[in-house]
């Protein structure tokens, strides 16, 4: 039920989910955020694919705050916001 709850919740807001597993280094894109980064559905960006997405005057601070969220030492949190060039 919850899970059915989240995803009324994604459909009905159009949000994007993208869950990085940094221990294995797999990734689940869902179809929104798919769309939103203007790749095909069933696409599975490769990290190259999703660094050259994102804005050229947004991509250090975007990598600096991806690289602390991985850090042991550091909060364990992540949280960025950048502009998304897609190629339409």
């Amino acid at each position: 039920a919850s899970e059915a709850r989240l995803r009324l919740a994604i459909e009905a807001t159009g949000i994007g989910i993208v869950d990085f597993d940094p221990v294995a280094g797999t990734n689940h894109w869902s179809d929104e955020a798919l769309r939103i980064w203007g790749f095909p559905d069933g696409h599975a960006p490769t990290p190259d694919e999703v660094w050259a997405r994102i804005h050229a005057d947004d991509v250090a601070e975007a990598r600096r705050r991806t690289l602390a969220s991985l850090d042991p030492d550091g909060p364990g949190t992540f949280h960025t916001e950048h502009r998304v060039e897609r190629p339409d």
